[in-house]
C-alpha cells in the first residue's frame, strides 16, 4: 500500500500482484472492518510501470490500484485495513 488520503473520501492507493502473474487479469479487492461492519471495495487498475521496471517484469504493469469510500458512509466507526485480496479469474 503507498497510502491513504484522508479528506471527504478515504482513499487508498498501492499495488499488489501474485508471482508469475498477468496483472491485467486480476481484481484486487479491499476489506475495510469495524466492530460492527465489514467493508468490501473494489478498486480501479492504475498502470504502476515504476513496479514492473523494479522487478524487471512487464506482467506488473497493471499491479497499481486505487479504492475509495466516502466517510459518510463509515458513520463515525474507528475502522482498519483488514486485508487486500488478490483474484486471478
Amino acid at each position: 500500500m503507498d497510502g491513504i488520503t484522508n479528506d471527504e473520501n478515504l482513499i487508498i492507493n498501492g499495488w499488489a500482484f501474485i508471482e508469475d502473474e498477468e496483472s491485467s487479469n486480476s481484481l484486487i479487492h479491499i476489506t475495510l472492518e469495524s466492530e460492527k461492519n465489514n467493508y468490501i471495495l473494489k478498486t480501479n487498475k492504475i498502470k504502476r510501470v515504476d513496479v514492473s521496471k523494479h522487478y524487471n517484469n512487464n506482467k506488473l504493469n497493471d499491479s497499481g490500484f486505487s479504492a475509495y469510500i466516502n466517510k459518510k458512509d463509515v458513520v463515525s466507526e474507528y475502522i482498519k485495513l483488514a486485508s487486500i485480496s488478490l483474484i486471478i479469474p
